[in-house]
């Protein structure tokens, strides 16, 4: 078990079975201000609770995608469950073109009324394989499933495996995290998690135009 603690952040790998009762008490307040090493799971029971950092994350790749209007008027969005209904609103308003791919259209229709009533824009809904094919730059916060597939430049955001695709070409994130941040980081932590982790508990936040550094990789 192996317990690291820095601005008041809990970084836990506690090894294959860890003792939960045993920690909590040896963390105390920090149980619920926790950042995981990868493959760790939290029990459910307080005083246990993992840093959510979703929200950040999408306004993060908002400001990467809108820093590429310039460069094409259509942009893709891969939201398999129909979570990221907002952040489509928002690219509505930076692209004249948006593509949703998304399982569950329907979740989308209170959205795309408000758009069409306020904005007189609409977005295009799709759930076919190819429904995605040349549009030229998409975001996801996690890979895409299988049955979408793509052929234009995709941002995809945290540590995900990517389907192995032929022609795919994804668009590798990374995070311009202080360089202290990232040195105390162990291998299996997420340094841009570590990093939001410290500004929440420092109260600060991410400047508004606060974008991802684009590292061009072919898969």
């Amino acid at each position: 078990e192996c317990i690291a603690q820095g601005e008041s952040i809990l970084i836990l790998h506690p090894g294959r079975k860890p003792n939960w009762s045993k920690l909590a008490r040896k963390t105390g307040q920090y149980a619920s201000r926790v950042v995981l090493g990868k493959g760790i799971s939290l029990p459910k029971e307080r005083p246990w609770k993992q840093q959510d950092f979703s929200k950040q994350k999408e306004k993060i790749l908002l400001n990467t995608l809108c820093s590429k209007s310039k460069d094409t008027d259509w942009v893709g969005l891969c939201d398999p469950e129909g979570k990221l209904t907002m952040l489509a609103w928002e690219l509505a308003q930076c692209f004249p073109r948006v593509t949703v791919w998304c399982e569950f259209k329907e979740r989308y229709q209170p959205l795309c009324d408000i758009l069409m009533k306020e904005l007189g824009a609409a977005i295009e809904l799709t759930n076919s394989r190819e429904g995605m094919m040349g549009c030229p730059l998409i975001g996801a916060m996690e890979a895409p499933p299988f049955r979408c597939q793509w052929d234009g430049l995709l941002l995809l955001v945290g540590r995900t495996e990517l389907p192995t695709l032929s022609g795919e070409l994804q668009q590798e994130l990374s995070f311009p995290v202080p360089t202290d941040v990232r040195e105390a980081a162990p291998a299996d932590v997420d340094p841009m998690e570590l990093y939001l982790a410290i500004l929440k508990e420092k109260r600060q936040v991410l400047p508004a135009d606060f974008c991802y550094i684009l590292q061009e990789k072919k898969t």
